[in-house]
C-alpha cells in the first residue's frame, strides 16, 4: 500500500502549474483545440442573450446615501408658460370675485345689525327742527333703518318727489306774487291760493300719500298701498290741471302763460311763469312716472285687495278708540230707538176708547 502524502505533491506548486500550462500552450497545431478557451454559451437558442453586461440600478435613496453631494435634478412643468400665466389669471380673478362676495354679505350683516340696534331705540326726528323750537318731531323716519335695502331706492325717489312738489309750489308762490305785483287780472286771489297751498297742500301730501307709501313698504301693508294709489292718484289729477294753467285753479301753467305774453306784462312775470309752468309740467311727469313704478312694484309682491280688507279687519276695527266711537254710537242709536219706542207706546195709550 502506498504511503504518498498528497500534501507533498510537487505538482500543487504555482511554478510547476504555471510551466505545464505553458507546454500545452506550445504543443502543435494537431493538439490545438480552439474551443478549449471558448465561453460556455447558452445551450437553449431560444432563450434571450444578453449582449451588454448588466448594469447595477440604483434607487435614489442608496444613491443618495452613497453620494451625499449629489441632489436629485428638479421636475419642471412641462406646460407652456402662456397656459400657466393663463390660468394664475383665472384663478386670481375667481378668488377675487368670490373675496367680493363675501365681503357684500358682511357688509349686509354689518347693515342689518346696525339696523336692528337702532330700531331698538327710536326718538322721532321729521321734521327736523331746531332743539330750541317749541314743537318736537312728528313722526320717526329713517330710510336706511326701517326700509328693506331692496325697497330704498324707491322710497328715496318718492321722499324726493315729495320735496319737488314742495318746490313747485313754492315757485307758483313766487309767480303769483309776481301777478299780483304786476297788476295781473285776478292776482290776489291767485296770491292767495298758493299761500294756502303751501302751507296746507304740502303736509297733507306728506300724511296722505308719503307716510302710506313709507308704512306700505315698511311693514308690507297692502292697507298702505290703497291709500297710497287713490290720494296719489288724485294728486297726479291736479297736478295736470296746474301744469295745463286752467283759470280757476290758482296756478301758472300753460293756458296762463299764454294769456300773459298776450297781454302787456313785465319781461320778469314772463319768465317766472314759463318757469311755473315748467315746473308743474316736469312734476307731472315724474308723478306719472312714480305711479306707474310702484304699481309694478304692487304687482309683482304678495299684496292684494282681500289683503288690505283683512287688514282693514284686524288693525282699523280692533283699534281702541275705533271701539269706543263704534260702541258710543251703538249706544246712542239704541237709547234713541228706545225712547221713540216708549213714546208711541204713551201716544197710543193716551188716544185710547173714551166712555
Amino acid at each position: 500500500m502506498s504511503t504518498f502524502n498528497f500534501s507533498n505533491d510537487p505538482f500543487a506548486d504555482p511554478t510547476i502549474a504555471a510551466a505545464t500550462n505553458q507546454n500545452v500552450s506550445n504543443n502543435g497545431l494537431e493538439d490545438y483545440n480552439p474551443f478549449a478557451n471558448q465561453p460556455t454559451q447558452n445551450p437553449d437558442p431560444f432563450s434571450p442573450v444578453s449582449i451588454d453586461p448588466p448594469t447595477a440600478v440604483l434607487s435614489p435613496t442608496n444613491t443618495v446615501q452613497q453620494t451625499n453631494n449629489v441632489q436629485p435634478k428638479p421636475v419642471y412643468n412641462q406646460q407652456p408658460a402662456s397656459t400657466a400665466n393663463n390660468l394664475t389669471a383665472e384663478q386670481l380673478r375667481q378668488r377675487q370675485e368670490e373675496l367680493d362676495r363675501r365681503a357684500a354679505e358682511l357688509a349686509a350683516r354689518e347693515a342689518e345689525l346696525n339696523r336692528a340696534q337702532r330700531l331698538t331705540t327710536r326718538e322721532n326726528n321729521f321734521p327736523p327742527l331746531p332743539s330750541f323750537f317749541p314743537c318736537k318731531p312728528c313722526f320717526y323716519q329713517d330710510i336706511n333703518v326701517e326700509i328693506e335695502i331692496d325697497f330704498q331706492n324707491i322710497v328715496r325717489q318718492v321722499y324726493q318727489l315729495w320735496l319737488f312738489y314742495s318746490l313747485s309750489l313754492f315757485i307758483n308762490f313766487v309767480g303769483c306774487l309776481a301777478a299780483l305785483v304786476d297788476g295781473y287780472d285776478n292776482g290776489f286771489g291767485m296770491f292767495l291760493f298758493s299761500l294756502i297751498s303751501i302751507f296746507i297742500f304740502s303736509p297733507l301730501a306728506f300724511l296722505f300719500w308719503f307716510r302710506p307709501l313709507y308704512k306700505a313698504f315698511r311693514d308690507d301693508s297692502s292697507f298702505n298701498f290703497m291709500v297710497f294709489f287713490f290720494v296719489f292718484f288724485c294728486q297726479l289729477v291736479m297736478s295736470v290741471f296746474w301744469a295745463l294753467g286752467f283759470p280757476g285753479t290758482g296756478a301758472i301753467g300753460l293756458f296762463t302763460t299764454i294769456g300773459i305774453m298776450a297781454k302787456d306784462t313785465s319781461v320778469l312775470f314772463r319768465l317766472i311763469s314759463i318757469i311755473c309752468t315748467v315746473v308743474f309740467i316736469c312734476y307731472s311727469v315724474a308723478s306719472l312716472y312714480i305711479l306707474l313704478k310702484v304699481r309694478g312694484i304692487y304687482s309683482n309682491s304678495s299684496a292684494s285687495f282681500e289683503k288690505a280688507q283683512a287688514e282693514f279687519t284686524t288693525k282699523v276695527l280692533s283699534n281702541e278708540r275705533v271701539q269706543q266711537m263704534a260702541s258710543s254710537a251703538a249706544q246712542t242709536a239704541a237709547r234713541e230707538t228706545m225712547n221713540q219706542t216708549f213714546r208711541q207706546q204713551g201716544n197710543n195709550s193716551s188716544s185710547g176708547f173714551r166712555y
